[in-house]
């Protein structure tokens, strides 16, 4: 009944749903009006400049500290402490890695093990990717390790 005058009053095919209806009968009952409940809108900003700081001190005094355990800490939400670490600190989230350093002579090995598989009767249809592989590495050798064992030894035949 009720969608049906709406749809009469304002000259409209679409109406309010009915559950649509009975919550503003709902809220009307309760606040004498069908405003917004009061607490809802703008919240407090909680990125203040004593809150920048007070992350910044606590990076600076232990920066391998996880972001669920500093939050806790600083009883800041997670959400906040992101914000705050990458907007206003220019801080970016990342995991370690641990990688081994490429020692000069690990071009060369690379250039054995590459030829010695293209050397490889049953290993030919793999030798393309691996020389690409090594031949990726050339680019990025250091110009002494070129130097030393000479440009033809880098080349892929």
């Amino acid at each position: 009944m009720t969608q049906c005058k709406h749809r009469q009053h304002f000259n409209s095919r679409s109406a309010p749903t009915a559950f649509m209806i009975w919550s503003m009968v709902d809220r009307f009952e309760e606040l004498g009006s069908v405003t917004d409940r009061p607490g809802r809108g703008v919240h407090q900003n909680i990125r203040t400049e004593d809150n920048v700081k007070t992350v910044w001190q606590s990076v600076a005094d232990g920066p391998s500290v996880s972001i669920r355990r500093r939050s806790s800490q600083l009883g800041i939400s997670r959400r906040t402490l992101r914000r705050i670490l990458k907007l206003d600190l220019k801080m970016y989230p990342y995991k370690i890695q641990i990688v081994q350093t490429l020692l000069p002579e690990d071009y060369l090995l690379r250039e054995i093990f590459g030829e010695h598989l293209s050397s490889d009767s049953d290993l030919r249809n793999m030798a393309a990717p691996i020389k690409r592989l090594v031949r990726g590495s050339r680019s990025h050798a250091p110009r002494t390790i070129q130097e030393k064992i000479g440009h033809e030894a880098l080349s892929c035949r």
